[in-house]
C-alpha cells in the first residue's frame, strides 16, 4: 500500500452541469513533462473523496490552480477491459457547505 500525491496532466474529457471526467491516454502524454505519468494499470483504489485540482489561465494570461471537484468514481472496467485511466468527479461549485450536491 502506498500513500501520496497522485498527479497527472490531462485534459477534461467531459464537463457537465454536475460532473467532470477525464481519461488519461498514454499515447497523448507530454514527452517533456516534469510530472511523470502513472505506470500502466496503476491501482487508484481509495482515491474517491480526494480533490481534483485544475490548472486555468485567465483572459489576461494569468495562470492559477483551482479546486474543480471531488473524486467520486474510479471505474475499473470499461467495455470488459481493465482500465485505470478514467476518473469521475463532482464539480466543486455544486457542493454546498454541508457537503451535499445541489442541482441548479
Amino acid at each position: 500500500m502506498n500513500f501520496g500525491l497522485f498527479t497527472a496532466i490531462v485534459i477534461s474529457r467531459t464537463v457537465t452541469d454536475t460532473q467532470i471526467t477525464w481519461l488519461l491516454e498514454p499515447e497523448h502524454q507530454l514527452d517533456n513533462s516534469k510530472i511523470d505519468p502513472p505506470p500502466p494499470e496503476y491501482n487508484l483504489g481509495g482515491i474517491s473523496g480526494g480533490p481534483l485540482i485544475s490548472f486555468f489561465e485567465s483572459e489576461n494570461y494569468i495562470s492559477y490552480y483551482c479546486l474543480s471537484g471531488i473524486v467520486t468514481e474510479h471505474p475499473d472496467y470499461e467495455n470488459n477491459e481493465f482500465t485505470i485511466e478514467r476518473l469521475i468527479a463532482i464539480r466543486a461549485d455544486v457542493i454546498n457547505e454541508k457537503g451535499r450536491i445541489i442541482f441548479k
